[in-house]
């Protein structure tokens, strides 16, 4: 048997694997001090723009990497230093990385494919950006340690139990029933262990966001239920970092959210 015959089945061992060790990296930093969280998350950004860059030009998009990571580098150490501020910035951040990918089009004198590359290069950044932003606004409160640790187990929850059963072969709505039962079990453990000091409403939306951005992100990164290249048409086929993160940090700005209105 060959290695691109078994690459497949390790496949998702492999993404449920690292989605968990990223899970308690986010935690462990966290409880380490804000700025080894902010640091984490820099490097965990820049390494998911560059996957996401690499699995967007076998679509025929060239995403302009400078530009993308501008926002990614800079809106995590902006909200360390000032969350509000990094907040009201936000469009300022975006609009300045539009302007500065469009710049380095013109100087780079391409023309073909300009609007793809403006294109991608705006939503990796609006992907990856905003991940790592609201994992460090919500890190930001009195009970930032718990949210962080709750969504990191709603997660792990939501991750795990269908990239196994991929791996064991199980069909595709077995592995939407493992999320589901998973994640439905996990929050009602963080109710019963948290739910006098967190909003019972928000950690029951996080739970829900949690488990739609795992159903989008399997689309999305199909390796990490070991699909083979071409079984979803226009998919991004690949991607091991973006495997790996790519449920936390879709759910992370809408978690932020939840967690300031609720407080």
């Amino acid at each position: 048997m060959t290695a691109a015959a078994v690459e497949p089945s390790r496949a998702p061992a492999r993404a449920a694997t690292s989605s968990a060790l990223v899970a308690a990296l986010v935690v462990g930093a966290a409880a380490i001090d804000a700025w080894a969280l902010v640091a984490l998350l820099v490097v965990v950004g820049v390494a998911a723009v560059i996957d996401g860059a690499s699995l967007l030009q076998r679509q025929a998009a060239r995403p302009v990497l400078p530009a993308a990571l501008v926002p990614v580098v800079a809106l995590p150490i902006l909200a360390g230093v000032d969350a509000e501020r990094a907040a009201s910035l936000l469009a300022a951040w975006y609009a300045g990385a539009f302007l500065l990918a469009a710049l380095l089009l013109l100087v780079g004198g391409r023309r073909r494919g300009a609007t793809l590359a403006l294109g991608s290069t705006m939503a990796l950044a609006g992907l990856v950006g905003l991940g790592v932003l609201g994992l460090v606004l919500l890190a930001d409160g009195g009970d930032a340690l718990a949210w962080l640790g709750a969504l990191a187990l709603l997660v792990v929850a939501a991750d795990v139990p269908p990239r196994l059963a991929a791996w064991r072969g199980l069909t595709r709505r077995a592995r939407g029933l493992a999320a589901l039962a998973a994640v439905v079990f996990a929050t009602a453990a963080l109710v019963g262990a948290l739910g006098e000091a967190l909003a019972v409403g928000a950690l029951l939306g996080v739970a829900a966001t949690v488990l739609v951005a795992a159903r989008a992100a399997a689309v999305l990164w199909p390796v990490a239920e070991g699909r083979p290249h071409g079984a979803l048409p226009g998919a991004l086929v690949g991607g091991n970092v973006l495997a790996a993160v790519g449920t936390l940090l879709l759910a992370s700005p809408v978690a932020a959210l939840l967690v300031w209105l609720a407080g």
